[in-house]
C-alpha cells in the first residue's frame, strides 16, 4: 500500500472513531426521567404517556396524551410549562381532578432523608423533575 492509501485510511479511520464517539457523547440516557415517569405519571398517563393509564379511565375526561405536547404547540416543545406543572407552579386540571404536585411529593421524599437537608434537597428536588422533563422531551411523537 502506498503512503497516499495509508494516509486515506487513517483519515478513513479517524473519522469513523470521531462519529462513534461524537454519537455516544451526544445521546442521552433518560432511564432516571423513565423510571420517575412510570412511578409517578403511568397510573393515569399510560406506560407510553398517551393518556390511557389504568386510573385515567375513573376521570371525567381521558389525562391528556404527553406525546403530543410538541405538536400541540406548533413545533415546541413546553419545557418550562411542563416543569412548572410538575412542580406544583400551575394548576392542571384537565381531567376533572387537580393533578398531583410531584414537585411537593418529592421535596418530602427526599427531606425524609435525614442525610440530606437544604439546598442540596433542593437541587435533588430539581433534578428529578428536570429529569421527568428531559424525559417527556424524549419521547414526543
Amino acid at each position: 500500500m502506498n503512503s497516499w492509501s495509508c494516509r486515506k485510511m487513517g483519515v478513513l479511520a479517524a473519522t469513523a472513531v470521531f462519529s462513534l464517539t461524537a454519537s455516544a457523547a451526544s445521546s442521552q440516557d433518560f432511564s432516571i426521567g423513565e423510571r420517575l415517569f412510570l412511578e409517578n405519571c403511568s397510573a393515569c398517563h399510560g406506560n407510553s404517556g398517551r393518556g390511557d393509564g389504568s386510573v385515567g379511565v375513573l376521570f371525567s375526561a381521558q389525562p391528556k396524551s404527553l406525546r403530543s405536547l410538541e405538536n400541540d404547540n406548533n413545533g415546541h416543545f413546553p419545557f418550562s410549562e411542563v416543569y412548572q406543572s410538575i412542580k406544583g407552579e400551575r394548576n392542571i386540571q384537565a381531567h376533572g381532578i387537580e393533578m398531583p404536585v410531584w414537585g411537593s411529593a418529592f421535596t418530602k421524599d427526599i427531606m425524609s432523608n435525614p442525610f440530606i437537608s437544604g439546598p442540596l434537597g433542593e437541587e435533588l428536588v430539581q433534578g428529578r423533575i428536570l429529569a421527568l422533563v428531559y424525559y417527556l422531551q424524549s419521547i414526543q411523537d
